[in-house]
């Protein structure tokens, strides 16, 4: 039997012979660990289950929940709730552009989201994910839950992300949207035990069905039982911005070279260079945490929050204008311009489906 630690070291020796025997670079350090933040009372802030912001805090106007981690840009939003079953945050509809949302449900109840362009979308079973591509906008909601008699938590546990997908790209993408079920996201099991969610990007030859659009980035769901060996989680070398994050409930771990503890509710910012992180568990539960690394592409875009919903533009006037329409239109926010590319002459409609339901697909092997 491979002895673990053994392992671990061949994984950093291949990775330092990669990187020209450069060891000292090889492995990623947690430079900074930030406390994830309570939302003001009126958005939930004194209640026992949530939410805390663990990434993004303020938006061009000065709103939103003061925090030190503005932004890990692509990466531009993170939230952790623990919802009352039967239960959604009370938002309603609201508006989205320029962003790409993903909700991530852990456990607990499912998940019946609407939207502008499709109305009613198919049921977001626990353990999946639902990807809304805001595009020029979009209105959507993810108020619905139904009843998940397999699971008994107290709580449903829910994760929500905002990403840029390249607001600054020549050919934005149109809106759309995609839900994965649990079962259409791949995993990787490491040497050791530790069970790895592919849920943005590329991992080990496992790729997940979640569009990136122009974006570059990875995103890894991550569970260590307790006293399993140190793991090394390999990230792109071209992905500097990274984080490590571990949810409610999520135990505690030390991170990187200089073994830097994270515990539930906190998360810590990754130094850029170098192609792996190591991960070990210290607490008395299974550690679960998520890692992501991107690549910054372009300036860091202005985040307007307003009507329960958000949009990401690249100027303060692009986000005011688009903030403004929506307001002036909101049963007709993003309608015209997702449905339609126009040219000079007519408008021609728009090939690319709006709704993209996955169905079980076969992964490559690694």
């Amino acid at each position: 039997m491979t002895n673990p630690r053994f392992s671990v070291a061949c994984i950093l020796l291949v990775l330092a012979v990669a990187e020209g025997g450069r060891l000292q670079r090889v492995l990623r350090e947690v430079t900074k660990v930030y406390r994830a933040a309570a939302p003001p009372p009126e958005a939930g802030g004194e209640s026992s289950w949530g939410p805390r912001r663990a990434i993004g805090g303020s938006d061009i106007n000065g709103d939103g929940v003061p925090h030190a981690f503005q932004h890990c840009h692509p990466f531009l939003f993170l939230e952790d709730a623990l919802l009352p079953r039967g239960q959604m945050p009370p938002f309603g509809k609201h508006p989205h552009a320029g962003l790409c949302s993903v909700t991530i449900l852990f456990r607990g109840d499912h998940l019946k989201p609407w939207d502008s362009m499709n109305g009613d979308c198919p049921v977001v079973e626990s353990g999946g994910m639902y990807v809304l591509h805001s595009g020029t906008g979009i209105v959507h909601a993810e108020e619905e839950v139904l009843h998940n008699a397999a699971d008994a938590s107290e709580y449903t546990h829910a994760c929500f992300l905002w990403f840029d997908p390249g607001i600054s790209h020549p050919m934005p993408r149109m809106a759309h949207t995609q839900i994965l079920q649990h079962r259409n996201i791949p995993e990787v099991i490491q040497e050791g035990g530790m069970r790895i969610r592919v849920l943005l990007g590329e991992y080990r030859h496992k790729i997940s069905l979640a569009q990136n659009d122009h974006a570059r980035l990875l995103l890894l769901d991550c569970y260590l039982d307790v006293d399993a060996p140190q793991q090394v989680v390999s990230l792109p070398a071209d992905a500097p911005a990274a984080f490590v994050y571990v949810p409610w409930n999520g135990g505690g771990g030390e991170f990187g070279g200089s073994k830097v503890r994270v515990a539930a509710l906190e998360v810590g910012h990754v130094t850029g260079e170098g192609r792996a992180l190591t991960v070990k568990n210290v607490g008395r539960t299974r550690l679960h945490c998520l890692i992501g690394a991107g690549e910054s592409r372009g300036s860091v875009p202005c985040m307007l929050f307003g009507n329960n919903g958000a949009v990401a533009q690249p100027s303060e006037e692009a986000a005011r204008c688009t903030m403004a329409r929506y307001e002036r239109d909101p049963e007709g926010f993003g309608a015209l311009l997702n449905h339609f590319r126009t040219d000079s002459r007519s408008p021609t409609p728009d090939p690319t489906p709006l709704f993209t339901p996955m169905e079980p697909t076969p992964f490559p092997s690694p």
